[in-house]
Formats: C-alpha cells, structure tokens, sequence
C-alpha cells in the first residue's frame, strides 16, 4: 500500500513539473499586445518618410529626373515594410498600425509606378490611396495626421510627360 503512495505522489509530482516546464515556455514565446504607443512612434515613422517623400513629389518639375522622388518612394517602402515585420499581430493597436501600413504600401506602389509610367492605371488612384492613409491614421490614439501632399503635382507632372 506504501508503495502506491509514493508512486502516487510520483505521478503528481511529475505532472506539475510538466505543467510548471509547459508554463514557462508558453510565457516566453508569447507575443504581448501592441502599445498604443509602439503603434504612435511605427505611424511617426512613416510620416517622416512620407514628408520626405512629399517635398520630392512638390519639387517635380517638367523635363525634372525623377531619381530622388523615386529613391524616396523606396525609402519609404522599406520603412514600411520593416516596421510591418518588426511590429506585432496581437491586439487591437496591432490591426491599427498594419492597415495603415498596408495602406501607406499601396500609396507608394501608386506614387512609384506614376513615377515610372505616366500612363499607369494608378496614377487617376494616387489621391484617393492618399485619403486611405489619412483614414487608417485616424484609429491609432495621438498619431495626428501623416505628412502626405505633393500628389497634384505629381499628376500634373505625369500628364506634362505624356505631352
């Protein structure tokens, strides 16, 4: 009878090293929720980008390279993206932060294939895609406004290409 006892308390006594070990490791590789204030500074991030990418597009003149509007579109896509990756899925701050980002990539995809084509079926979406962003600014508390203008020059100049 002893030693069902001891085999007992065994059994039991492995079954909460188990659960304590299983605990351990589903608190560490948990992912905590995205901060109201991780998804501000992502948001602050690519508005810097985007203000730099609007002096470029507020400078384009006719017969002007677009090389630096074009590298600024790039810059801002890999700010973008980086942030997308870096940036967590849990939480409420999560899906804020990653339809702004999903929004400012299709803005880029629109300004950069503008750029490169002037005849590009994106070029009549620039402005709306731009409204997109301002609208997905608007669910992250304290994120203000993005830097966002340039985008009628940037359909003026692309209609002064086609001649």
């Amino acid at each position: 009878m002893r030693k069902w006892f001891a085999r007992l308390f065994a059994v039991i006594a492995i079954g909460g090293a188990a659960y304590g070990i299983y605990y351990a490791i589903d608190s560490v590789k948990s992912e905590p929720d995205v901060s109201a204030a991780d998804a501000r500074d992502g948001a602050a991030q690519i508005s810097d980008a985007n203000s730099d990418l609007s002096s470029r597009l507020r400078a384009l003149r006719p017969g002007a390279s677009v090389s630096l509007a074009r590298e600024s579109v790039h810059s801002a896509a890999a700010v973008a993206r980086k942030l997308d990756k870096d940036l967590g899925d849990k939480g409420d701050m999560a899906t804020a932060i990653h339809a702004v980002i999903n929004k400012e990539l299709q803005f880029l995809d629109a300004v950069g294939s503008t750029l490169a084509n002037p005849r590009s079926p994106l070029r009549g979406r620039v402005g709306e895609l731009a409204i997109n962003v301002r609208q997905a600014y608007q669910h992250i508390p304290g994120a203000g406004s993005p830097q966002i203008s340039g985008v009628p020059q940037l359909v003026a100049f692309s209609e002064a290409r086609l001649g």
